[in-house]
């Protein structure tokens, strides 16, 4: 029973994923449709994160919230070097989407701090609440940080 339920809430995510998703394509005047892209996915990420930290031994769950959690992690390569050619101009764009892309292998430092981190706490949920905090910071970062400067950008 508990694991219809699961499917049922994991299902009910997914559906919400394909239809923020796809509603949020349109275009946009003010040119704000990558920052709410970026919400969105920042925002499933980290309610995938936080359910595979409480249903993540149940195998169709974890099969299920990692295509969810990789799903949303898709936003890396699409909307941040779009959203940086945007925000600072085509001159550069292609050594800020370097740097940005750099971030990612340099973020990938800190996976032996994680190891040791759930050793000494005797498990993976601390990481697991981590990652899906982070995720829900720049959720919120995107809509109340990001979407101010470039419309403050683009207004100069």
């Amino acid at each position: 029973m508990r694991v219809r339920q699961t499917i049922r809430q994991i299902g009910a995510v997914w559906l919400a994923a394909i239809v923020l998703l796809g509603c949020d394509n349109s275009p946009n005047p003010k040119g704000s449709e990558a920052t709410n892209t970026m919400f969105i996915a920042f925002f499933l990420e980290g309610v995938g994160i936080l359910l595979l930290s409480h249903f993540g031994r149940e195998p169709v769950a974890f099969v299920l919230l990692t295509g969810l959690v990789f799903f949303a992690w898709g936003e890396i390569y699409s909307l941040f070097p779009a959203t940086c050619g945007d925000t600072f101009g085509s001159k550069f764009a292609t050594a800020n989407a370097g740097l940005l892309y750099t971030a990612k292998g340099t973020a990938s430092l800190l996976v032996p701090m994680t190891s040791l981190v759930s050793a000494s706490v005797g498990g993976w949920q601390t990481i697991f609440l981590a990652a899906s905090a982070m995720n829900f910071v720049a959720a919120f970062s995107a809509l109340l940080l990001l979407k101010p400067l470039r419309a403050a950008m683009r207004k100069s």
